[in-house]
C-alpha cells in the first residue's frame, strides 16, 4: 500500500520543472516504476476530468473554450515531457569524442574491460580518467588482509598513463576521494616544517611521469606533453566544452540520486553545462533534469574488499564507463551520448554482459 508521504513526493517530482521521467522518479524514490506510473496516470485521469468539467460549464463561451483547450494542450505537452526519452534527437555532426572511465582502484582493475574500452574507443580526442586511478590501499583506515605498497600502485597507475599518453591526444586527471586519501595521510603524517617540501598531490607526479626506484628516489621524467591534472583548487571536476566531469565525496546508494546532487550542485553555482558526467557511487544511470543530461559512469575495477563485508547496502557494482560527443561550440550531443555497460561485478566474480 503506497503511504501519503511517498505518494504526495512522486506528484511533486512529477509536476515539477525538472521533466522528471517515470523511470527518473522510480529510482530517485527507490520504488517500483509501475507505482509512478499509476500515480501518472491518476493524475492524467485528473487533469482530462478537470479539463472536460471546464469545457462543459463555458458552453456557448468561446473565450472559455479556448482556455480549456489551451489547458488541455498544456496538459498534454507536461506529460509527453515527463515520458519522453533522453536526449532530443539531434542533426549536428560530432567535433569531438571524450572517453570517460574512473574508479579503477589500481590494483584492483578489471584489465580486460579497460583494453577493451581502449580498443573500441581509441578514436576519441580525450581520455578523462574521473577520479580513483588510485586505491591507496596501503594508507586505508579499512581492515586489510594484505600488503600492497604504494609504490606499487603507482607503477602500475604509471604504466597505463604511459600507454594512453601514446593513443589519445589529450589525457586528463580528475581526484577521486582515494587519491584524497592519500592527501590526508600525507598531511597527518608530515609536520608543519617538512610538509611544504612535498607535493603530495599524487597525480601531479603522474601527470609529470616521474619515475622512482625500490628506495622512492626519483630517477628519471617522462614529462609528457598530453597529460593534465585539473589546474584549480577543487580538482575532484572539470569542464570540458559544457560537459561537467565529476567525483564528488558524497554518493547514494540509489540510483540516479548522486548524478541529481551533483547537478544541483553546479547549478546553483551558476556554472553553465548541458551535461554531467559523474563517477565515484560504481553504478550506472541515465536521466535529463531540467533539459540537461545526468550520466552516472560506472566503474572500472573487482569488487573492493569493503564491499565484501555483508553490509547490505553495497549493491553490485556496475561495470562501464561513458562517451561523451559534443559539437564544435561544445555543446553536448546528448541522443548519442552515454554509459556503455560492461557488466555487474558481484562479490568473487566479473559477470559479462555480452551485448556490449
Amino acid at each position: 500500500m503506497l503511504n501519503k508521504d511517498t505518494r504526495d513526493e512522486i506528484v511533486r517530482l512529477l509536476q515539477s520543472d525538472e521533466n522528471y521521467s517515470t523511470l527518473d522518479v522510480a529510482r530517485l524514490l527507490n520504488v517500483p516504476r509501475t507505482t509512478v506510473s499509476a500515480v501518472l496516470a491518476n493524475l492524467n485521469r485528473k487533469s482530462k476530468s478537470q479539463v472536460t468539467s471546464e469545457t462543459r460549464t463555458s458552453k456557448g463561451n468561446k473565450k472559455s473554450r479556448s482556455e480549456a483547450t489551451q489547458e488541455m494542450l498544456r496538459t498534454i505537452d507536461l506529460l509527453k515531457r515527463q515520458m519522453s526519452l533522453i536526449g532530443t534527437p539531434s542533426t549536428a555532426k560530432p567535433h569531438r569524442k571524450i572517453l570517460c572511465m574512473s574508479d579503477f582502484h589500481v590494483p584492483f582493475e578489471n584489465e580486460d574491460f579497460i583494453k577493451k574500452a581502449i580498443s573500441d574507443h581509441s578514436d576519441a580526442d580525450i581520455l578523462v580518467i574521473n577520479g580513483d586511478l588510485f586505491d591507496g590501499y596501503a594508507v586505508s583506515k579499512f581492515v586489510k588482509d594484505k600488503e600492497i605498497a604504494l609504490l606499487y600502485e603507482y607503477r602500475k597507475v604509471l604504466g597505463y598513463i604511459e600507454k594512453f599518453a601514446g593513443i589519445f591526444p589529450k589525457v586528463v586527471l580528475t581526484k577521486g576521494n582515494h587519491e584524497e586519501r592519500i592527501n590526508t595521510y600525507m598531511n597527518t603524517h608530515l609536520t608543519q616544517n617538512l610538509s611544504w617540501l612535498f607535493d603530495y598531490e599524487i597525480l601531479n607526479h603522474i601527470a609529470k611521469g616521474e619515475v622512482y626506484d625500490d628506495d622512492g628516489r626519483k630517477i628519471a621524467e617522462h614529462n609528457f606533453k598530453n597529460v593534465i591534472t585539473v589546474g584549480s583548487e577543487e580538482k575532484w571536476w572539470v569542464r570540458i566544452g559544457k560537459t561537467i566531469f565529476c567525483h564528488p565525496k558524497f554518493y547514494s546508494k540509489v540510483y540516479g540520486r548522486t548524478g541529481e546532487w551533483a547537478h544541483n550542485y553546479f547549478r546553483d553555482q551558476l556554472i553553465e553545462f548541458d551535461c554531467i558526467v559523474v563517477a565515484h557511487n560504481h553504478h550506472q544511470a541515465k536521466l535529463a533534469i531540467g533539459g540537461r543530461t545526468v550520466i552516472e559512469q560506472g566503474s572500472m575495477c573487482h569488487t573492493l574488499d569493503y564491499a565484501r563485508t555483508g553490509k547490505p547496502r553495497y549493491a553490485p557494482m556496475d561495470l562501464g564507463y561513458a562517451v561523451i560527443y559534443q559539437d564544435r561550440k561544445g555543446n553536448t550531443i546528448q541522443n548519442i551520448s552515454g554509459y556503455y555497460h560492461c557488466g555487474i561485478s558481484l562479490k568473487n566474480q566479473d559477470i559479462i554482459d555480452n551485448t556490449m
